[in-house]
């Protein structure tokens, strides 16, 4: 199922989602997606923290996040004039392998 934002999303975040559900053979390099980053992305997450200038970083993490999450659902969006907020939840399928060590440690992981 598609992720549906509401109508009063503005088209670049509309063109950014439709892109993260394409599949990583869509994806390729993220040349369809660049055109809608800042030259110089501010980027902040919960994982990663803030990164400044992070274009081509974010470019390579939405291709690991796009290879590994299989359904986006958007749970609440809300746009106004200095900006959009988006709440979703993404579906990942994960292979998560954990070998005998002492601590017990992740070993590998795949996404299905």
């Amino acid at each position: 199922m598609p992720a549906t934002l509401s109508s009063a999303s503005p088209q670049t975040l509309k063109d950014y989602y439709r892109i993260l559900e394409s599949g990583i053979d869509s994806y390729q390099d993220g040349a369809d997606l660049r055109p809608l980053l800042g030259d110089h992305l501010d980027f902040t997450g919960s994982l990663a923290g803030h990164l400044p200038d992070a274009t081509n970083g974010f470019l390579g993490g939405v291709a690991g996040f796009i290879a590994t999450v299989k359904q986006i659902e958007i749970i609440h969006d809300v746009h106004g004039p200095n900006g959009s907020a988006v709440l979703y939840t993404g579906l990942c399928a994960f292979w998560v392998g954990v070998r005998g060590s002492s601590p017990p440690a992740i070993r590998s992981m795949r996404s299905r």
